[in-house]
């Protein structure tokens, strides 16, 4: 058994950013950190030029183009070595994250994790995901060691758009959903049987505190239920993913989810968002009873989520549902389900999906 459980520390409150500078002296005194010019803006106006340079630290804030491909990495790796950087800051979503994990990994230099919004657990893993410069999923790779810090302003998770904070909800409900039916035809681990069961309190902690969450975050109100989602969204998700190893897998959701990476149409949506919807095909292909399915598209309304991509603008003609379906059923992930899909079964899910959202939405109970 070979683990890479966890970073070395994760620390969150709210308010994180203003003493930042207490956090990073023993990585070095040279960061280079890696934002886009949103994200940039955003952490500059809380004060993170006056913090650091209070602290000697000398720095340099990078452009963060937008995807995390081979020749971004590149670009990263270059700057660090231009600038004799000694240690890396993530700073934003996923992917910025992700890129900058994978320039300290092949530079040998400490990491420390800043995201700016819960859309995904990217700040905990020690895995990257890799696009194309187009934005087409080309693979994972596994960097075999978690981020050294973790450092999670939760007032600035409040603040970011509300919508973030639910696509976090969505990929990390997708823990239980996917996970759940890939152990059926394995003899469990200790590992995966833990994994199981921290992905069923990720569910449960969702429907509890998630509707909360997300009414708080659209009014920007770090409440004790947004802490508690963005822990789940972070910290428990990425610790599940961790210990889930080869037994505890995603399954068709994160295959419809690469399946539309690089789609121009379907850039619109977020990676949990795409989940979300993932899962729900997903219900179809297992045979999963309505009255279950339409709970849980209760469940996704009450924390914002979307039913479909038509409900994010993004529609798509017979064609394209049937390329869809054969890069869902080329992915391995869909083969982590105990039973097989083929492309005219995905495709039939897709639509049935499409009807019982129409049922659900016309029923002014729901």
């Amino acid at each position: 058994m070979n683990l890479v459980l966890a970073p070395s520390n994760y620390i969150q409150e709210k308010g994180l950013i203003f003493k930042i500078g207490d956090f990073l002296g023993k990585f070095g005194k040279n960061p280079l950190f890696l934002a886009d010019h949103l994200v940039e803006k955003i952490i500059l106006k809380k004060g993170l030029k006056e913090n650091l340079e209070r602290h000697n630290f000398s720095f340099k804030i990078f452009p963060f183009s937008g995807e995390c491909c081979e020749e971004e990495i590149s670009k990263v790796i270059e700057a660090i070595k231009k600038g004799g950087h000694d240690f890396v800051v993530g700073c934003g979503g996923g992917k910025a994250i992700d890129t900058a994990k994978a320039a300290a990994f092949y530079t040998s230099l400490p990491f420390v994790s800043f995201p700016t919004s819960a859309a995904t657990c990217a700040a905990w893993a020690s895995s990257c995901p890799l696009y194309s410069k187009e934005g087409y999923y080309l693979g994972t790779k596994e960097l075999g060691r978690s981020p050294d810090l973790v450092l999670v302003d939760t007032q600035i998770i409040a603040e970011a758009p509300s919508r973030l904070l639910s696509a976090g909800m969505g990929d990390s409900l997708a823990k239980w959903f996917e996970g759940k039916p890939t152990l059926i035809l394995k003899d469990k681990s200790l590992m995966a049987d833990l994994a199981l069961n921290l992905s069923n309190y990720t569910y449960r902690a969702i429907k509890k505190f998630g509707p909360k969450a997300r009414k708080d975050a659209d009014s920007n109100i770090c409440s004790k239920e947004v802490e508690y989602i963005v822990q789940v969204n972070i910290l428990i998700s990425g610790l599940i993913g961790r210990i889930g190893g080869k037994d505890f897998r995603s399954a068709a959701a994160h295959a419809f989810n690469y399946a539309l990476c690089g789609v121009r149409k379907a850039s619109c949506t977020l990676h949990g968002e795409r989940v979300a919807i993932g899962v729900l095909i997903q219900f179809i292909l297992e045979g999963k009873k309505e009255d279950f399915i339409k709970k849980v598209l209760k469940l996704y309304r009450e924390i914002g989520l979307p039913l479909s991509m038509e409900e994010r603008g993004v529609y798509f003609e017979e064609g394209e549902i049937e390329e869809i379906a054969a890069k869902v059923c080329s992915d391995r992930r869909i083969k982590n389900l105990p039973f097989s899909v083929d492309e005219f079964a995905f495709k039939k899910a897709f639509l049935e999906l499409k009807n019982l959202i129409k049922s659900f939405s016309l029923n002014k109970e729901n």
